[in-house]
């Protein structure tokens, strides 16, 4: 019998302000190359429900060795950034995070891979924030 590790997400409901500017879109990203099963599944939601809408943050370290991991059809939704991304990612580097970024501040943020309940909260937010999105910050 295979046994497999029982997880919680932390979610914060609390705004929290990025270092994205002004924009808005979903974020999926991760301190840590290793968190990488966790991306994946974030990725897999986000493009069936939402193709084409999220963006994959990691720390600018990790720029030549992510572009190596990650296939090619996402290398332009994937960004790096030189600002601490600790402050919305939370301080555990094996976790991959999502958050709901609206006008630069991140509405929800999710520590951990997803639950159905915590899914359908991220995807009804996303939807709400991307009809508003239009209409400027």
């Amino acid at each position: 019998m295979l046994w497999r590790e029982t997880y919680s997400p932390i979610v914060s409901r609390e705004p929290i302000l990025t270092p994205f500017g002004n924009e808005t879109f979903p974020v999926i990203g991760s301190l840590s190359l290793g968190a990488g099963r966790e991306v994946e599944v974030w990725w897999r939601l986000f493009e069936e429900d939402f193709p084409g809408s999220a963006v994959e943050v990691l720390p600018a370290v990790l720029e030549n060795t992510a572009m190596d991991l990650r296939p090619p059809s996402r290398h332009r939704r994937i960004r790096f950034e030189v600002a601490d991304l600790s402050a919305i990612a939370g301080s555990d580097p094996a976790r991959a995070w999502c958050a709901v970024v609206q006008c630069g501040v991140a509405q929800i943020v999710v520590i951990g891979p997803p639950t159905e309940e915590v899914w359908d909260e991220v995807a009804s937010l996303w939807r709400s924030v991307r009809t508003l999105r239009d209409a400027g910050c």
